[in-house]
């Protein structure tokens, strides 16, 4: 069985992430400080796959997600 997460207020899952033991953690980029957060998710489980959903079409926030540890980038797609 995979055990996927669902991330959208790091401050409520910080705490009990590492109990839940995920195989997959998905991360909405809307989320304040996604980045901090990602870097955060990586040191606590590192052998968790992570999926950044939202993330802005520029190549410096696809750059960021991958320096923090991401493994998939899905775009928003969401005008501004």
């Amino acid at each position: 069985m995979i055990r996927i997460v669902i991330v959208a207020d790091i401050r409520l899952y910080r705490e009990g992430l590492v109990d839940l033991s995920p195989d997959v953690i998905l991360v909405d980029q809307a989320m304040p400080d996604s980045i901090l957060a990602i870097r955060s998710l990586r040191a606590l489980l590192p052998s968790a796959k992570i999926v950044a959903l939202a993330v802005p079409e520029t190549e410096h926030d696809a750059i960021g997600c991958a320096e923090a540890g991401v493994g998939v980038c899905l775009a928003g797609g969401f005008a501004r």
